[in-house]
């Protein structure tokens, strides 16, 4: 699924240093500087953002702009992969300034990707009662939504996300998820369809969308299947999804072809191990 994504920025985290002495001043500023250039690579933000925090003209700036190093330093941990650290980052950034909206959306996208979904649904309602008119925060609480189980909650998320950035998929993709995980696949294809006016070559949403349209007996979904598969031919998972298919619409022996494609490929499902035992090729 699409996640949120916090990109460093300068202007949209203005932090303005105080005057201090001059060349200690100087120093600090270009440290701070590389921390918050989205064009570097997050490894030297990471690095000059802590060494700017570790400067001793750092001591003599107001906590919010402190609390702004930390938030560059966690989003650019979170981007390396270094998620412990980056929930550490935007804690100290939020004991700093606990209104600042986007160290709790940076926080709560590290518990996500920690599997920390109690966490991170907390810090996505902080977020949302900071700052309501941030789609990530609404998309990102309704994708941990989704993942605890509760596509239906999840779906006033992604609603609202929609609502505040209808020129974004990411947040319709994941309705179409919900809708689908709802039993209303008619739904669901409709919002895999946006998602694919804007990246025809989507494979996970052309192969979600021939699932939809499969359901409720719309045209074009064995289209979609092919084209999937066209696209990634090395796609485990997409031959498994059109075997599936073939094998609902009765076509035993093409469902057959797909699934060995699948075992050969390495994708990995009981039902699938099953069915290869049962062909005799297992």
């Amino acid at each position: 699924m699409p996640k949120p994504c916090l990109r460093r920025s300068a202007a949209a985290l203005a932090i303005a240093l105080l005057p201090g002495a001059a060349a200690a001043n100087a120093a600090l500023e270009n440290m701070v500087e590389i921390c918050a250039d989205p064009d570097r690579g997050a490894a030297e933000a990471l690095n000059f953002c802590h060494r700017a925090l570790d400067h001793r003209a750092m001591d003599k700036q107001p906590a919010g702009v402190r609390a702004r190093v930390l938030l560059n330093a966690g989003i650019a941990a979170t981007e390396l992969g270094r998620l412990d650290l980056a929930v550490d980052d935007h804690s100290r950034a939020i004991a700093l300034d606990p209104g600042l909206a986007a160290a709790w959306l940076g926080r709560a996208r590290a518990h996500d990707r920690l599997g920390r979904l109690n966490e991170a649904r907390a810090d996505y309602d902080a977020a949302i009662r900071l700052a309501p008119g941030e789609a990530d925060a609404w998309l990102g609480r309704g994708v941990v939504r989704l993942k605890g189980g509760d596509p239906a909650g999840a779906l006033g998320d992604f609603d609202r996300a929609v609502q505040l950035r209808p020129d974004w998929t990411a947040p319709y993709f994941n309705r179409g998820v919900a809708y689908a995980m709802t039993d209303d696949p008619a739904r669901a294809a409709a919002d895999f369809s946006v998602v694919l006016e804007d990246n025809p070559d989507d494979v996970q949403a052309l192969v979600r969308r021939g699932q939809a349209r499969a359901a409720v007996g719309q045209a074009g979904a064995e289209q979609d299947f092919d084209r999937a598969l066209a696209l990634r031919p090395d796609w485990g998972a997409g031959w498994f999804a059109r075997g599936r298919f073939h094998d609902e619409a009765g076509r035993r022996e093409a469902a057959n072809a797909d699934y060995m494609r699948a075992y050969q490929l390495g994708h990995s499902d009981p039902r699938l191990i099953e069915r290869i035992q049962a062909i005799g090729g297992g």
